[in-house]
This record gives structure tokens, sequence and C-alpha cells, in this order.
């Protein structure tokens, strides 16, 4: 008789535990009365296109007072720019990802802003370095300087620095 308990135990653990049988013991818990019916979502607020717009010039117009790049400058009445924000937002709305970017009072655009304030001078700082660099050097005046160095830093004939080089160093 141990033999037959045994197998009827074990041949109703393995149809109750089946990886073949879904549970069904939650479906009328779980039915149309599920935790996302029962409570109220709020209300989501977004930007309408309008305040989205101005924030879309509020960027350019913080952008031209940091550099003070005239092409920054945009006006409310662009409508290119208007038509350009219109599908920005347009692409955001398509794109759940990008929804927070909507939300009015965000943390990002701050984020944003703060962030713009540090790199955006400093790109401009090596853009102008960059440029410097790239001029071509006048030779001449490379020669001149690198004579008057000489001249300067040239002993006497008795080993003493010159005046000249005496007073750069503070003698």
């Amino acid at each position: 008789m141990e033999e037959v308990k045994k197998a009827e135990f074990s041949t109703v653990s393995q149809e109750q535990y089946s990886a073949n049988n879904e549970p069904t013991h939650f479906d009328d818990l779980i039915g149309e009365h599920s935790i996302e019916n029962s409570i109220e979502k709020p209300i989501e607020m977004r930007l309408q296109k309008d305040d989205f717009h101005k924030m879309f010039l509020t960027g350019f117009s913080i952008a031209h007072n940091l550099t003070g790049y005239r092409s920054l400058q945009v006006e409310n009445d662009n409508q290119s720019a208007k038509d350009c924000a219109n599908a920005l937002y347009e692409c955001i709305e398509d794109i759940p990802a990008l929804h927070f970017l909507l939300k009015p009072q965000n943390k990002w655009f701050d984020r944003a802003i703060t962030i713009g304030a540090f790199t955006v001078p400093m790109a401009i700082s090596v853009a102008n370095e960059r440029h410097l660099r790239k001029q071509p050097v006048d030779k001449k005046s490379q020669e001149n300087k690198q004579e008057s160095f000489e001249e300067i830093t040239k002993p006497t004939d008795d080993g003493t620095p010159s005046a000249d080089l005496a007073q750069a160093l503070g003698a």
C-alpha cells in the first residue's frame, strides 16, 4: 500500500507544479479588479505646443547671451523656428522615453542650463585657442623674439648676468 500512496503523491505533485499547467487559483482575484483599474490615475500635466515653443526660443536666447553670437538670437515671430519647435514637440510626443521633456517644471531643463553654463564658455575658449594655433606664425617675429631672448639671457664678459636678466630675475 505504501507504494501506491507514493505514486499518488508524486503524480499529484507533478500536476500541481508542472510548467505546462498555468495556475488558475488567482484568476478570480486578478480578473477585472486589478490594481491598475482600481486606482485613479492622476491627470498628466504637459506643456502645450505654444509653451514648448517659448522654452525652445528661451534656450537659444540663453545660448546667445552666454556666447554673444548674434546667429543664436532668434526672434519670437520667426516662423521657421516655430515650425522646428512644433516638429520637435511632435517627435517627443511619439517617443515615450522623451515625454519627461514636456513636463512643466522638470528638473532636466535646470540641469541642462547648469551644464551649459559651464561647458559652452569652455567650448568657445577651446575653439578660440584652436583658431589661434592654426594661424600662420610670422617667422621674422619669432626670430626677433629668439634673438632678444638670447641677448637678455647672455651673460656679460665677466660672467655676471646682464642688467636686463638681473632685473627680470628680481636681483
